[in-house]
């Protein structure tokens, strides 16, 4: 999902952020993102694919709804041709 970063209470910066959806509302809180627990209403758990380098629900918690301008599907490469 596309994500603004101003509405993340801690990560700070006023930037778009793609990260993936690892528990939606509802849902417990995956291990690896600080689990136990579950994801509180109108929030999601997001992970980054690099865990080493990546900011995202492990340092921020879950992100408010609010936050989310998009959903991405896919990725356009260079020259306007479907990546893989």
């Amino acid at each position: 999902m596309v994500l603004r970063s101003d509405r993340i209470p801690a990560a700070g910066r006023d930037d778009l952020l793609v990260k993936r959806i690892a528990a939606a509302p509802g849902a417990p809180v995956p291990p690896r993102a600080g689990g136990p627990g579950t994801v509180p209403d109108d929030h999601f758990v997001v992970l980054g694919d690099n865990p080493a380098l990546s900011t995202d629900s492990r340092m921020w918690g879950p992100v408010p709804a609010e936050s989310v301008v998009g959903v991405m599907i896919g990725r356009v490469a260079r020259g306007g041709h479907r990546g893989p």
